[in-house]
């Protein structure tokens, strides 16, 4: 054996020296780059499927929107259950005997109920048991009408019989979403509160 050889110790790493360590080293470097790169472009493929997905989604939603709203979801003759949308304000009220009513407070979905509720029943609703259904302090419930009036979704309708008395409806672009939403939630069997 070569007196001046020194062999390294048993499970140590041995580390090219000079221009050959050096070369290693760069090779090294672009084979990370490499790497790098092909996974940028791998994550950028697939980001690109993702949007791709995305955007089939949002076309099918808007479908499925455009079609609610124009009545056509749901087989032909399916009735909405008044009933069904009263069970479904029944248990938004059941909640206030497990917790505090404020932390539920939502007076536009409850007053979004209670009108489709009585359209399905032929009713009309005059502001002030609108303000009761609503579950909130009256002047929270006339600023939640008056905003809902504001983005068209109700629909004021002086009494012909007492001029102090105002009703409100559905427009028909909100009742035809509700009635969609319902029909959809009523065929899958839930009731959502």
């Amino acid at each position: 054996m070569n007196a001046g050889l020194q062999l390294p110790a048993k499970g140590a790493t041995l580390r090219p020296q000079g221009a050959i360590g050096t070369m290693a080293a760069a090779r090294k470097s672009d084979v990370d780059k490499a790497k790098a790169t092909a996974r940028l472009q791998q994550l950028s493929e697939e980001v690109g499927r993702i949007a791709a997905v995305l955007a089939a989604l949002s076309e099918h939603e808007a479908a499925a929107v455009a079609l609610a709203v124009e009545g056509a979801s749901g087989p032909e003759g399916e009735r909405l259950d008044a009933g069904f949308i009263r069970s479904m304000i029944r248990a938004r009220r059941l909640r206030g005997h497990f917790f505090p009513n404020e932390i539920f407070a939502d007076p536009a979905w409850d007053m979004l109920l209670d009108l489709m509720a009585a359209r399905v029943e032929q009713q009309r609703v005059a502001v002030s048991s609108l303000c009761i259904a609503a579950a909130v302090p009256p002047t929270t419930a006339l600023r939640w009408i008056k905003i809902l009036s504001e983005q068209g979704l109700f629909v004021r309708i002086a009494d012909p019989e007492d001029g102090r008395r105002v009703f409100i409806e559905l427009s028909a672009e909100a009742a035809a979403m509700m009635e969609a939403y319902l029909k959809a939630v009523q065929r899958a069997g839930h009731v959502v509160i």
